[in-house]
C-alpha cells in the first residue's frame, strides 16, 4: 500500500457492501481523518448531491463487473474540486467480485483552464461581449428552435457609424474606449439570456430568444437612446445605425441572418 500513497492519487477500496477497507493518505486528508472508522460508507463523507451517483457507480461495478470511469465534482475544504473517477471490481479467487478498486485524480486546475479557454474561445477580449464565433453558433441553434418548435426570436444589429472617424482623430487608445463603453451600455439594457455579440470592428448583434419583433423594437429604442445620449468623452457622440429582423421560414442558417442584418445596416 506505500506505493499506491506515493501516487498522489485518492485510492480507497470498498468490500461488497460498499464499506470503506482501505483509504490513501490523500483520501484520508480529504476526509480529514486519520484513519478508518469502522462501517465507514460514502453517506458518512459525502453530501446527498453527490452521495447517489457515487452510489449508482459502485453497484455497477459490483453487481455487474463494470469497470466505470466518470468525472464528479466533490466539496474538500468547503471548495467543490473535480475528480476523475475510475472503478474497477475487485474478485476473490473463486472468481467472485467482492469489492471495488478506485482511483480519484484531482484534475481542478485542468478543469478551470478548460473551462477559461472555452469561455475566452467565445468572448471578444476587447469589449468582453460574446464574438462572431459565438453569434454564429447560437443561431444556429435558436433556428433549429425556431424550425422544431416554432420558438421565435429576434435579432438586433448595431452598427457605431461615426466610429472610424472618431477613431482617426482621437486614436487607438480612444477608439477602444468608445468601444467598450458602447458594449458596456448594450449590456445594460438586455435581458440576462440576450446573446451580445460584437461581430465585425464596429458592429454588434443581439440575439433574442422567445421574443417578437414588438418587443425587439422596444429595445432596440433604449438602447439607441442609451448609445445617444452618453457622453464618451469630451462631449462626444456616437451615431449608431440598428438593423431589427424576426426570424421566419426563409432563413435556415446563421450567414443568412448575418447577411439580413448586414443589408439594413447599409441601408
Amino acid at each position: 500500500m506505500h506505493a499506491l500513497n506515493q501516487t498522489g492519487a485518492y485510492v480507497f477500496v470498498k468490500d461488497e457492501n460498499r464499506y470503506y477497507r482501505y483509504l490513501s493518505d490523500s483520501a484520508l486528508n480529504a476526509f480529514g481523518l486519520k484513519h478508518i472508522p469502522p462501517g465507514l460508507r460514502d453517506e458518512d463523507v459525502f453530501s446527498s448531491k453527490h452521495y447517489s451517483s457515487i452510489k449508482e457507480s459502485d453497484l455497477s461495478v459490483l453487481e455487474f463487473g463494470l469497470h466505470i470511469e466518470s468525472e464528479e465534482g466533490l466539496i474538500i475544504d468547503t471548495i467543490e474540486r473535480r475528480f476523475i473517477v475510475k472503478k474497477s471490481p475487485i474478485y476473490s479467487a473463486s472468481g467472485k467480485i467482492i469489492g471495488v478498486l478506485g482511483v480519484s485524480t484531482d484534475v481542478t486546475v485542468n478543469s478551470q483552464l478548460q473551462s477559461k479557454i472555452q469561455k475566452q474561445s467565445r468572448s471578444d477580449q476587447l469589449t468582453r461581449v460574446f464574438n462572431r464565433r459565438h453569434f454564429f453558433e447560437t443561431s444556429m441553434h435558436l433556428i433549429s428552435m425556431y424550425k422544431r418548435k416554432k420558438v421565435p426570436f429576434c435579432v438586433i444589429g448595431i452598427s457605431l457609424d461615426n466610429f472610424k472617424e472618431l477613431n482617426n482623430e482621437q486614436g487607438n487608445f480612444y477608439g477602444d474606449m468608445i468601444l467598450e463603453d458602447a458594449a458596456y451600455l448594450i449590456k445594460k439594457q438586455v435581458r440576462e439570456y440576450d446573446i451580445v455579440s460584437r461581430i465585425s470592428g464596429i458592429k454588434f448583434a443581439i440575439l433574442l430568444p422567445d421574443t417578437q419583433m414588438e418587443q425587439a423594437l422596444l429595445l432596440r429604442q433604449r438602447i439607441m437612446q442609451s448609445l445617444k445620449d452618453y457622453d464618451f468623452d469630451n462631449s462626444v457622440r456616437v451615431h449608431p445605425s440598428f438593423a431589427a429582423i424576426e426570424v421566419s421560414k426563409d432563413i435556415n442558417t446563421a450567414d443568412d441572418i448575418f447577411d439580413k442584418i448586414e443589408s439594413k445596416l447599409k441601408l
